[in-house]
Order: C-alpha cells, then sequence, then structure tokens
C-alpha cells in the first residue's frame, strides 16, 4: 500500500472536503481518503498495483476539483540540471 497526498484547489464550501473523501474512496484499490480543508489536500492510502498518481489526480478532477500533483514541503527539492552550472535547485510545490 501507497500514500500520497495531493493538492486540491477549491474546497470552498464546507463539506467539499467529504465529496473528495467520498469519491477517491469510491475507487477500486482507494484503501482510505482523508481530505483536509484547511490545508487544502487529500491523503491517499491506496493500491499502486491497481490504480497509480494519475488516476487518482483526473478522479479529483472529474469531481469538480482542480488537483495540482503530490504536495511536498517547501523545503524538499528536486535539482534540476538543465541550468548552465549543473547546480540549479528547483522547489517542489
Amino acid at each position: 500500500m501507497k500514500s500520497l497526498t495531493l493538492e486540491v484547489r477549491g474546497l470552498f464550501e464546507e463539506l467539499d472536503h467529504l465529496a473528495v473523501e467520498r469519491h477517491l474512496s469510491a475507487l477500486d484499490g482507494v484503501h482510505r481518503a482523508e481530505a483536509n480543508p484547511a490545508s487544502a489536500s487529500v491523503t491517499v492510502h491506496y493500491d499502486e498495483t491497481v490504480l497509480g498518481e494519475d488516476a487518482l489526480r483526473e478522479a479529483i478532477e472529474s469531481c469538480g476539483f482542480h488537483c495540482t500533483g503530490e504536495r511536498v514541503p517547501n523545503h524538499v527539492c528536486k535539482m534540476d540540471h538543465s541550468g548552465h552550472d549543473g547546480h540549479s535547485a528547483v522547489l517542489s510545490h
């Protein structure tokens, strides 16, 4: 089982987070979905052999919310070697 936290924009109404949880929980392979309206994110516990991150994003978008991708702390960065010195870092948001 894998856990993934995705950013979800558009959780404006009081019960929107419950709709996201219910929608994701209905997918084959999803064991649990926990939406957090305060951080505009949802953590999904799922079987990665059944579905992947793209399918989870599509499910969120199909229920009327915009998913921007995996949410990671601001201090986590990936190296971007496209810079001329080869040492540029790009933060993942």
